[in-house]
């Protein structure tokens, strides 16, 4: 087959990880009494166009999203997180983010999960009906261009290398699933660039203060979260949790305790102050990248 005819077939069908159900396409979506919207459904051709008309209208772009998506087309979600990236936009994983959708997800400039969150995680594919259909040399030609759009992108978005290649090894009818704690311990919060950037900008808790800072916050939402089920009848899964909050806290609460309330509340109030900082200073650049654009006057 001619070398740009096989090029124009493959960007004709390559849905790569698609794991497509009979959901809706790509969607924002603000859940009652949400602070912030979910982008929710499949990754479908035309979804990176619906959101930037989105954008024209509103003249605006949340700067924090909330995302659950088994995935689907990578081309869209190669585009939109770019687009999270290029706009400085932060994200939150939404229970489940599966195959194209972590495209999006790790495209943000600051991203965030749990470890009740899922990822599911595998290597681009084809549509089955236009690759089997391919000879070996054709296979190997189109999944080569695939496989390095897929690479590249993840390169350019801070994925480490070694990820990159765990990601490759499974095939498209298996995934490496992890959970959102998994995930962010590898990729990190932020790309590297953006964190020291943060820091320059608006400093940030020495290494110890944040280890505390994190155990204070981690068993304060920890308390908060089982009075919310004091009281109620516990599904299985339900109950598991309360097991895992109640013998995580049981761990950090004599460390807690141990912390003045004085620097307790330095901690709160230094974390406060640096957020402030660091969530003026994406608006700012959102704003920035919008009248770059033409978006905004």
């Amino acid at each position: 087959m001619n070398s740009k005819k096989l090029v124009l077939k493959v960007s004709m069908f390559f849905f790569a990880l698609l794991v497509f159900t009979n959901a809706s396409s790509l969607e924002l979506w603000y859940p009652p009494d949400a602070n912030f919207p979910l982008l929710r459904g499949d990754i479908q051709k035309g979804d990176f166009e619906k959101i930037q008309s989105y954008l024209k209208e509103n003249r605006k772009f949340p700067v924090q999203l909330q995302i659950a998506s088994n995935g689907g087309d990578v081309h869209e979600a190669i585009k939109i997180g770019t687009l999270l990236r290029e706009s400085a936009v932060l994200i939150q994983d939404f229970g489940s983010c599966s195959s194209a959708c972590f495209l999006i997800w790790v495209g943000a400039v600051d991203r965030e999960a749990s470890e009740y969150d899922q990822f599911g995680l595998h290597r681009p594919f084809f549509d089955r009906d236009f690759y089997s259909q391919l000879s070996l040399d054709e296979a190997k030609s189109s999944y080569a261009l695939v496989e390095k759009e897929f690479t590249n992108y993840l390169k350019d978005m801070g994925v480490p290398e070694g990820f990159v290649n765990s990601i490759l090894g499974y095939s498209s009818n298996e995934a490496m699933v992890l959970s959102g704690e998994e995930v962010l311990k590898i990729v990190g919060t932020r790309p590297p660039a953006v964190e020291e950037l943060l820091i320059a900008k608006c400093g940030s808790l020495t290494e110890s203060e944040s280890i505390d800072d994190s155990l204070v916050s981690s068993v304060e939402i920890s308390r908060r979260n089982l009075v919310n089920y004091d009281g109620q009848t516990l599904s299985e899964d339900d109950a598991f949790v309360v097991e895992v909050i109640t013998r995580r806290l049981a761990q950090q609460e004599p460390i807690y305790a141990k912390f003045s309330r004085g620097y307790i509340d330095y901690l709160k109030n230094r974390r406060q102050e640096i957020r402030a900082c660091e969530g003026n200073f994406f608006i700012d650049e959102q704003i920035a990248y919008f009248k770059g654009l033409g978006y905004l006057p």
